[in-house]
């Protein structure tokens, strides 16, 4: 046979064993890459909920509808934002945790 496919073969543990590293690794720093951007936008996105929350304006006859309103806009937003990657649906499960 072919000295090369025994080289293969015989290394065969070894490159499972890298690919497998390498594949973890790259994983690993995509979800937190993922997480940090859904974080990012998460914060940009409920400023002003958190605003309108601090100045009172829920506060009153009506308020929580706006505020339900408030909160489905900024879900929508989230989740019509392209490339947000893997940990999307941790963050969107947040999202949902907000008003319950």
């Amino acid at each position: 046979m072919n000295t090369w496919y025994n080289c293969i073969i015989a290394n065969f543990p070894f490159f499972q064993e890298q690919i497998d590293k390498n594949y973890l690794e790259i994983t690993e720093a995509n979800a937190k890459a993922s997480a940090e951007k859904c974080r990012r936008l998460l914060a940009e996105l409920e400023r002003t909920l958190v605003t309108n929350l601090k100045d009172g304006r829920y506060a009153k006859s009506g308020g929580f509808i706006e505020y339900q309103e408030e909160l489905q806009m900024i879900r929508a937003k989230y989740e019509s934002t392209p490339g947000l990657g893997v940990q999307v649906r941790l963050f969107c499960y947040r999202i949902g945790q907000l008003d319950g």
